[in-house]
């Protein structure tokens, strides 16, 4: 039987877990750059709370029907209108819940390989 996902807004004090968790997770994926190769990226998603701070942004969590933390998302309302990536490629992006579904499916196969 498989669990359910509880998804909601992080809390304060899930902040550090989640940074850790995404951590943790990116720097086990095989081929992409460590910590040491990209030592900027691994701190922003330590310090993933901060993009809750940020107007039209939502930092979401996933948990397990028993509270453990299984990964989380970061939605942003709006993309910036000044990242070029985003007026390159807006037309190509999925339905927001297409995405959304997509990182849910990864924090659930992130959280059985825990």
């Amino acid at each position: 039987m498989a669990s359910q996902l509880i998804i909601r807004d992080l809390t304060a004090t899930e902040t550090g877990p989640l940074g850790e968790l995404l951590v943790r997770v990116y720097a086990g994926l095989d081929g992409f750059p460590t910590p040491a190769e990209q030592p900027a990226y691994y701190d922003m998603l330590l310090n993933i709370g901060r993009f809750a701070e940020k107007p039209e942004t939502r930092v979401l969590v996933a948990l397990t029907s028993d509270g453990a933390l299984a990964g989380g998302v970061v939605y942003l309302a709006t993309w910036p209108a000044t990242d070029p990536a985003a007026r390159r490629h807006r037309s190509k992006m999925p339905p927001v819940s297409t995405f959304l579904a997509w990182i849910l499916l990864f924090a659930t196969w992130v959280s059985g390989r825990r």
